[in-house]
């Protein structure tokens, strides 16, 4: 999840060794991760430079749950 809001906050594409430094983990474990993520479809990454990014897929899941979300009970206890 740090490695997904760590992209989320980014204004351009972070390369392996940016995210592994912020996220404070070592470049195998978030080589690893983003791989994951990356065959999930939820990061990409630029064959021109090796770095990464969010994909739509994040916005999708974003859509989703707004899709569900019943505004009126929400917004009550404002």
């Amino acid at each position: 999840m740090d490695l997904l809001e760590i992209l989320s906050e980014a204004s351009s594409e972070k390369s392996l060794k940016d995210l592994s430094e912020e996220a404070e983990f070592n470049q195998t474990t978030a080589h690893r991760i983003l791989g994951a993520l990356k065959s999930r479809g939820y990061v990409c990454q630029n064959p021109a430079n090796s770095r990464y990014r969010l994909t739509l897929k994040m916005f999708e899941l974003g859509s989703q749950i707004i899709q569900h979300l019943n505004l009126h009970e929400e917004a009550l206890p404002i």
